[in-house]
């Protein structure tokens, strides 16, 4: 009997660790991958608030490109040691330590495979779909989930602290070599720069 409640009160451990180990078996076969998305944004009741469309690009271990084309332009491109997220209607970029900008959400498990950023989240899954929960209570996302259509990426999801939730439907994804080019940027000329990346 006390043997059969160990193993009860194993039995989310080990779902966690499995899930874990299930989504790295999956990301393992997407070193590199491209697509296209349609973004819709939820209220806290599950009110559409706001819809978009863009593209994104990731090759590990850590380049990573996410544009959106509207409603607004807006780039966020990490080059391996900074992240750059430019507003072309602001004329300005600003820039981030990677480690810094990165570490502040889940779609660093999707880039990198150290175990550092792993063990900072907590997972679970639900048949092709995968969810990433910080492990600190002060992030300000909640979650993360990943979802497969075989071996593509199908749609991906977050949910913030204010429990605003945004969902990303990805198509036309390719995991077609990406060029270096595609992970650097280069300020247009007038463009004002805030560089937070101090010495």
């Amino acid at each position: 009997m006390k043997r059969i409640a160990i193993a009860v009160a194993l039995l989310p451990l080990l779902a966690h660790a499995n899930a874990e180990q299930n989504l790295k078996l999956r990301l393992d076969n997407l070193s590199q991958f491209q697509a296209e998305f349609q973004q819709q944004v939820f209220d806290e009741d599950s009110n559409l608030i706001q819809t978009g469309e863009g593209r994104l690009a990731l090759r590990a271990p850590d380049r990573f490109l996410w544009q959106l084309t509207a409603p607004e332009e807006s780039l966020l491109v990490a080059d391996g040691e900074a992240v750059w997220v430019y507003e072309p209607l602001m004329e300005s970029v600003s820039v981030y330590r990677q480690d810094d900008a990165i570490a502040q959400t889940p779609l660093t498990i999707l880039t990198r495979t150290d175990e550092q950023a792993w063990q900072q989240y907590q997972f679970s899954q639900r048949g092709d779909c995968f969810d990433a929960e910080p492990k600190d209570e002060d992030s300000h996302v909640r979650k993360m989930s990943v979802c497969f259509a075989g071996d593509a990426i199908a749609s991906l999801a977050m949910t913030d602290s204010q429990a605003v939730r945004s969902e990303f439907a990805l198509t036309n994804f390719s995991t077609a070599p990406l060029a270096d080019a595609m992970f650097v940027f280069t300020a247009p000329e007038g463009t004002e720069i805030d560089d937070q990346r101090g010495q």
